[in-house]
C-alpha cells in the first residue's frame, strides 16, 4: 500500500501491507545502492529511485519501482521579472520529466512574442518553478507639443525624466521625474529635453522650446 509501480512522488512514501498478509520478504533498494530489508511501514524520505521487491508465503514476488524527488525544476537562463529586447530561450533541468504551461497551454522554452509572460514548469512529481519575464523591443513612443504624451503600447515605461536647458551653461540638467504619469504639461518657458526608458531598455529623446503665448 502507499505506493504504485512507476509512480513519482513529491512527498515521503509509506510502505505498509495488510497484517492478514504473510510476507516472507521484503526488500529496498535505492537508486545503485545496496538492497535491505524493511519491514511494515516503513517510510522513504531521500529523493531517488527505488526498487521494492516483496515476497509472500506462497514465494509470489512482486516487484515495484517508484522515484520520489521533492525538488522543483531549476530554470536557467533567464531572470524572473526582467524585461529583454530579443527572443528568449531558458533551459530546465530536473530529475523526472516536465513541462512547460502558459496558462493551461503546454508551450517550448523558447519565446518572441512582445509580452509579458508568466510561465510554470511542472514536473512529472507536482513541483513547480514560476518563471516571469517580459519581452519588448518597441521603442516607447510620445508626442510633444506644449504637453508632453506618452503612448501606451506593447511596451513598459521604467521612467520618464525631463531636463530644463540653464541659461548660463547652456546645458541641461534634470528637472523633473515622472511617476506613473502619462503626460506632462510645461508652464514655463524655456528648453526642455525628454529621455523615456523603458524596462527592456530602449530609450527615446525628444526636445521641446516652450515659447510665451
Amino acid at each position: 500500500k502507499g505506493v504504485k509501480d512507476d509512480g513519482v512522488y513529491n512527498r515521503n512514501v509509506t510502505i505498509s501491507w495488510d497484517s492478514y498478509v504473510k510476507i516472507t520478504s521484503a526488500t529496498l533498494q535505492l537508486g545503485k545502492g545496496s538492497e535491505f530489508d524493511i519491514q511494515n511501514g516503513y517510510v522513504c524520505k531521500e529523493n531517488g529511485e527505488y526498487t521494492l521487491n516483496v515476497t509472500d508465503e506462497l514465494n509470489k514476488r512482486v516487484s515495484i519501482s517508484f522515484t520520489i524527488d521533492k525538488v522543483a525544476p531549476k530554470v536557467t537562463g533567464v531572470k524572473n521579472g526582467k524585461y529583454y529586447r530579443d527572443s528568449v530561450s531558458f533551459d530546465v533541468k530536473d530529475d523526472t520529466r516536465y513541462t512547460v504551461y502558459d496558462g493551461d497551454k503546454e508551450v517550448s522554452t523558447s519565446f518572441s512574442d512582445e509580452k509579458y509572460y508568466s510561465l510554470r514548469v511542472v514536473d512529472e512529481a507536482g513541483n513547480t518553478t514560476w518563471v516571469k519575464f517580459g519581452i519588448d523591443n518597441t521603442k516607447p513612443k510620445m508626442s510633444v507639443k506644449n504637453k508632453a504624451k506618452i503612448k501606451k503600447g506593447k511596451t513598459v515605461i521604467k521612467s520618464v525624466t525631463i531636463y530644463r536647458k540653464a541659461k548660463k551653461s547652456g546645458k541641461y540638467k534634470k528637472y523633473k521625474t515622472l511617476k506613473g504619469k502619462t503626460s506632462y504639461k510645461f508652464k514655463k518657458v524655456g528648453y526642455y529635453k525628454l529621455t523615456i526608458k523603458d524596462k527592456s531598455g530602449l530609450s527615446v529623446k525628444r526636445y521641446i522650446t516652450v515659447k510665451k503665448k
